[in-house]
C-alpha cells in the first residue's frame, strides 16, 4: 500500500495544508529574510500536488478563498479582531471539509479537525494579531 492510498493521506494533506497556511499569514504580517516565504510556498505547493489525489469539495474551497479575504481586510482595515477572528474560522471550516471521502463524508478525522480548528484560533488571536499590532504601533523613539 502505497502513502497515495493510506487512509491517513487526506489528514497528512490537510495537515501541509494548514502548516502553510500559517506559515503563509505569518509572512504577510511579519516579513522577513524569505525564509518563511518559501516554506509557506513550499507546504502549499505540496498540499496542492496531494490535493490533486483527492476529491475535493468546491464549497469548501470558496470557503477557504472567503476566509483569505477576510484575512487580508484584517491586515488592511481597521477593526482587525473582527476580520482576523472571521478569517480563523472561515479558514479552519473550509480546509476541515475540503476532502471527500469515498463514502460521501469528510475525509478528515474530525478529532484532527476540532484540535486544529482551536489552534488556529489561538495562533491567529495570539501570533498574527500581535504581529499585526506591532506593525501598526508607533515607534517608541522620535
Amino acid at each position: 500500500m502505497s502513502v497515495l492510498e493510506s487512509p491517513i493521506f487526506p489528514d497528512l494533506v490537510y495537515l501541509v495544508l494548514l502548516a502553510g497556511l500559517w506559515l503563509a499569514a505569518l509572512s504577510v504580517v511579519a516579513p522577513g529574510t524569505g525564509l518563511i516565504e518559501l516554506s509557506a510556498l513550499a507546504a502549499l505547493v505540496l498540499a496542492g500536488f496531494g490535493m490533486l489525489q483527492l476529491e475535493v469539495n468546491a464549497w469548501a474551497l470558496a470557503v477557504l478563498a472567503v476566509g483569505a479575504i477576510f484575512f487580508g481586510l484584517s491586515v488592511w482595515r481597521r477593526g482587525q479582531a473582527l476580520w482576523l477572528a472571521l478569517a480563523a474560522i472561515t479558514l479552519s471550516l473550509g480546509s476541515s471539509f475540503l476532502f471527500r471521502a469515498v463514502d460521501g463524508g469528510p475525509g478528515v478525522h474530525p478529532l484532527l479537525t476540532v484540535v486544529t480548528t482551536v489552534l488556529t484560533l489561538g495562533y491567529f488571536w495570539l501570533a498574527i494579531r500581535k504581529a499585526l499590532l506591532a506593525a501598526r504601533a508607533r515607534p517608541n523613539i522620535d
